[in-house]
């Protein structure tokens, strides 16, 4: 509901507006005042759509009352139409328009005048309040997008400044406009040398001349706006890679990314892996991979020797128990998934295997389990020897103990058989030495009774 506040120190004559807009304008609602000071404080407060403000009032006339009205920030948008006892009052017009009135009455107020100044006024209060709001969005839209900027700029400025490739920063012509601090740690070049150079003249100086028909093409490739490659470049004693990115603005950004270590690393990872083949491939030792589930990831070529399959018959196909004896599957299988779950290395576990042609084959099988770095486990990795020959020599070995074993038994037996009957002959001797010497004892004493008795 649209709000119109009346000022007037006569009580009649609001009375009688009210009536008049209540009457024509029966949708909006009307806020009277008895004097200027009154008035102010509800139009601050109330925010009215429209003013009717009486000139002629004690105190505070309807001059000071609306220049007040117009310079406070909170009522200066809202319309005040002034009311003047002569319709002529060519003065009274010209000041009330200095203080800031939008329109004018003359008493005897018409009513029909009266309903068509306060349409107008709401007309003129609406659609300066839509150009409010919309300035005031739009005010706020500059504020956040001018923020939004500052922010972008300061994160700019802040990667431009930490990070650890070198930046350079050149115009259309290729002039330098920036660089930063880990361009000057990277190529030596400090910024003072560098901005407001062109990068044909930083080049020539800084350059070695080997290097320079290579970088002034990449140059003349960013003039021309061609593509460019990143590319690499032996700078002193580093290798730098360069790659340059074209902005929408014709200019240009270069990153130089110092990577001196990583091609090191590179190079020693490409001996460690040409050693490692040499050794897998020159090893009589089945070198294998498995992840935690105990499927084969990577083998080695010795795998065919030993069990007669091709490498993608095994490899992300086959687990290491898939290939156990059947009869010994499911044991070992248990056995080999508790060291798993226990995450440990094992030694010369003994396994028998079915090759692919169906013959039986002993290994022995070694591994450490690979982690990650919270040290979950990832699968395991080991070698597995061929011990079938050394299996059949100790099956042979046992059968030969075995016999021996048997032949000792039967040998000892017929021993123990020996010294039975030599015990029992050896008790018979005795036994007859004992009797012949009593037989002797006898016919002495029989010979010396004979011979006393003579």
């Amino acid at each position: 509901m649209k709000k119109i506040l009346a000022i007037d120190d006569q009580k009649d004559n609001l009375t009688t507006i009210k009536a008049v807009i209540k009457s024509n304008m029966p949708d909006c609602k009307v806020l009277t005042a008895l004097s200027g000071k009154e008035g102010i404080e509800i139009a601050k407060k109330e925010q009215p759509d429209t003013i009717l403000l009486d000139i002629i009032m004690p105190q505070m006339d309807g001059y000071d009352v609306c220049k007040r009205l117009k310079e406070d920030e909170s009522t200066k948008h809202i319309p005040v139409v002034m009311i003047t006892a002569i319709k002529t009052d060519k003065e009274s017009r010209i000041k009330g328009l200095d203080t800031g009135a939008d329109a004018f009455l003359s008493k005897p107020i018409d009513s029909g005048e009266l309903s068509a100044q306060v349409n107008v006024m709401l007309r003129i209060k609406g659609a300066e309040d839509k150009l409010r709001a919309e300035q005031e969005l739009l005010d706020q839209k500059v504020k956040e997008r001018t923020k939004e900027l500052r922010e972008s700029e300061e994160k700019y400025r802040s990667i431009f400044e930490g990070a650890n490739d070198g930046i350079i920063h050149v115009d259309k012509s290729i002039k330098v406009l920036n660089v930063n601090p880990a361009f000057t740690e990277i190529t030596g070049i400090s910024e003072e040398a560098a901005i407001g150079k062109s990068s044909f003249d930083l080049v020539n100086e800084f350059v070695n001349i080997k290097h320079l028909p290579r970088i002034l093409n990449t140059l003349k490739s960013v003039i021309s706006n061609k593509p460019i490659k990143p590319y690499e470049l032996n700078y002193q004693d580093k290798i730098l890679e360069i790659s340059i990115r074209k902005q929408k603005n014709g200019q240009s950004v270069g990153i130089i990314r110092d990577i001196t270590e990583r091609k090191r690393v590179e190079e020693r990872l490409i001996k460690s892996e040409e050693r490692f083949r040499q050794i897998t491939e020159n090893s009589q030792e089945w070198i294998w991979e498995v992840d935690s589930n105990g499927l084969y990831t990577f083998a080695s070529h010795v795998m065919g020797n030993m069990l007669g399959y091709k490498l993608e018959e095994i490899v992300n196909k086959k687990h290491f128990y898939d290939l156990f004896h059947p009869e010994d599957r499911e044991e070992l299988k248990n056995a080999a998934f508790e060291v798993f779950k226990q995450r440990q290395s094992f030694l010369e576990f003994i396994n028998r295997n079915v090759t692919k042609n169906g013959e039986i084959v002993w290994l022995s099988t070694s591994g450490v389990p690979i982690l990650d770095n919270n040290g979950n486990l990832l699968g395991y990795r080991g070698g597995d020897i061929n011990i079938t020959e050394r299996k059949q020599a100790e099956e042979e070995l046992q059968k030969h103990r075995e016999h021996l074993e048997e032949l000792v038994k039967n040998r000892t037996q017929k021993l123990e058989e020996q010294n039975k009957e030599l015990a029992r002959l050896n008790h018979l001797f005795v036994n007859r030495e004992f009797r012949i010497k009593e037989l002797r004892d006898k016919v002495k004493e029989l010979e010396n009774k004979i011979s006393d008795k003579r």
